[in-house]
C-alpha cells in the first residue's frame, strides 16, 4: 500500500507519461507530500528487510525467546531513531497525552503481543490456511507499524501519520477477527491493542491539529 501512494503521489507530480517512460531524462527533484511519501518508502524499504529476516531465521532455526523479540524491537529502533523523546518535545502535546515512560510500556506491551502470537503461530502443529494468513497480517502490522514510526519520527508528517491509522486498525481488526479461533489468548491481546489503536487515532489527530500551522 505504501509503495502504491509514494507511487501515484510521484505520477501525480511527474506525469504517468513519465511514469510509464524509461525514465531517463533529468526531473526536478520531489516536492511536498510526494517528497515525504517518498523518503518514508525508502526508509523502509531500507530497514523492513531487517525484520523480515530476523522472522524468517527464527522460524527456520526454531528459536522463539526473548532474542528474538529484542532483535525484532532493535529493527523497528533503527526507524524510529536514536532519540524519539526530543520529537514529543518539540510538539505541542494533547492535553491527554501519557508520559513518555507510558510510551514506552505500551511498546513493550506491543512487542510482547507481536512475540506472543508470531511464536504460536510458527509453533503450531497444524500449520493450517488461517495459520500462514494470520502469519502475513502479523508480518503487515509490523510494517506498518515501522512505516507509521518512520513517517513519525523520521520524517514529522504528522498528518500523514494520522492517515496511515486508518489502513492500519483495518489490519489489526483483520488480525484480530482471523486471531480468535485459532488462538484466543492472542485475539484477547489483539482486542485490547485495538481499544488502544481508537484512543491513539484520537490522539494523533489532535497532535496534527495542534502542531498545524494552517490551525
Amino acid at each position: 500500500m505504501q509503495l502504491i501512494a509514494a507511487s501515484h503521489l510521484i505520477s501525480f507530480q511527474y506525469g504517468y507519461r513519465w511514469t510509464a517512460s524509461d525514465r531517463d531524462e533529468p526531473v526536478p527533484p520531489l516536492r511536498g507530500l510526494a517528497n515525504r511519501i517518498d523518503q518514508a518508502t525508502t526508509n523502509f524499504l531500507e530497514t523492513f528487510p531487517f525484520f523480515a529476516a530476523l522472522v524468517l531465521t527464527a522460524h527456520l532455526t526454531n528459536t522463539h525467546s526473548a532474542v528474538t523479540i529484542l532483535g525484532a524491537h532493535l529493527s523497528e529502533a533503527l526507524v524510529t531513531g536514536s532519540d524519539p523523546r526530543s520529537r514529543f518535545r518539540k510538539l505541542r502535546l494533547p492535553s491527554y497525552s501519557p508520559a513518555f515512560r507510558i510510551w514506552i510500556l505500551i511498546g513493550l506491551f506491543y512487542y510482547v503481543m507481536c512475540f506472543v502470537i508470531l511464536r504460536h503461530l510458527l509453533s503450531a502443529a497444524d500449520f493450517s490456511g488461517l495459520h500462514r494468513s494470520a502469519l502475513v497480517l502479523v508480518i503487515a502490522m509490523l510494517g506498518g507499524n515501522a512505516a507509521w514510526n518512520a513517517l513519525f519520527f523520521r520524517l514529522g508528517a504528522l498528518r500523514l501519520s494520522f492517515l496511515a491509522f486508518l489502513p492500519y486498525g483495518m489490519l489489526a481488526v483483520a488480525l484480530t477477527v482471523l486471531m480468535i479461533p485459532i488462538y484466543a489468548y492472542g485475539g484477547v491481546l489483539l482486542c485490547a491493542y485495538c481499544g488502544y489503536l481508537v484512543y491513539a487515532g484520537c490522539w494523533s489527530y489532535r497532535l496534527w491539529q495542534l502542531n498545524d500551522p494552517k490551525h
